[in-house]
């Protein structure tokens, strides 16, 4: 497996979404705090935006950041503590719903990784002949 490989799978299945994810539940939904506050994009298409000096090591070192923070917060929470941020739900419902996000999405990397990988390995004259 290539070096920037296993760097990425390290880093996150999301990309550029992964902090976000961890600031919009365990901030926002934990807090209340508006999204404007945390930093986070108020649409969801917001969220994917790249600038030119992300790389994936500066992706990365803002995810570990907001799982650092993420963990912080839920430290002091136990199980069946209610949270308000986003509406009442305890602690084990939001691990639920992080949880159950995590996997949904993480299925679509798994897709979108396919695509690619067959994509790159189909004959060149197939790929020309689909465009």
């Amino acid at each position: 497996m290539p070096a920037w490989s296993r760097r990425t799978r390290r880093c996150s299945a999301w990309s550029s979404t992964s902090p976000t994810f961890e600031r919009f539940y365990f901030d926002h939904a934990v807090t209340g705090r508006s999204l404007k506050a945390i930093g986070v994009a108020s649409t969801p298409a917001g969220s994917y935006v790249l600038t030119q000096d992300d790389t994936i090591a500066s992706v990365c070192a803002a995810h570990r950041e907001a799982c650092q923070d993420s963990r912080r917060v839920a430290a002091a929470l136990g199980l069946n503590d209610v949270v308000s941020g986003r509406g009442p739900r305890t602690v084990w419902a939001l691990y639920l719903q992080v949880l159950r996000d995590l996997a949904h999405h993480s299925g679509h990397a798994d897709i979108l990784r396919e695509q690619l990988l067959a994509a790159r390995s189909a004959p060149r004259a197939t790929r020309e002949a689909s465009q």
